[in-house]
């Protein structure tokens, strides 16, 4: 038996605020099936089961848990990306500059931005490899 989580992100039939995990199960009614398993989720969900933990101690009722899609992004290449924000469907350069201009917003403070940018224009410009694949066949122990 698994928990069944009700829209204001608490587990049905207790009355406590409770740690909800995105795995545990339904939370948006107005979507099909569950959100995507990805960190926005768990970000949006967390906030709302914190707000919802603090209505319920100053005893007002809670809200409905609501997911806002914000998009998926996804690099899959140099200069290559895909993006899908709304309706708007870029891939190629535009996503992969839109998929950086949105990694380095969401960097704290304007050091931190400044250094990661140049970090990746400087592998970007050498030509330096951002990921050690090993792609040869494994055999194993010998």
């Amino acid at each position: 038996d698994g928990l069944t989580v009700i829209g204001s992100l608490r587990s049905k039939g207790i009355e406590t605020p409770a740690l909800i995990l995105s795995a545990l199960g339904q939370i948006d009614d107005r979507v099909k099936g569950l959100p995507p398993g990805v960190a926005p989720v768990a970000i949006q969900q967390g906030r709302a089961a914190a707000a919802n933990a603090w209505r319920r101690l100053a005893g007002e009722a809670t809200r409905p848990f609501r997911y806002r899609d914000r998009g998926s992004m996804a690099t899959v290449g140099r200069a290559a990306a895909v993006a899908v924000i709304g309706p708007l469907r870029l891939s190629g350069l535009p996503a992969w500059l839109a998929w950086l201009g949105v990694h380095i917003t969401f960097l704290i403070g304007f050091r931190n931005r400044f250094l990661v940018l140049f970090e990746w224009a400087w592998a970007y410009s050498t030509w330096q490899r951002g990921a050690r694949l090993i792609t040869g066949c494994w055999r194993g122990p010998t």
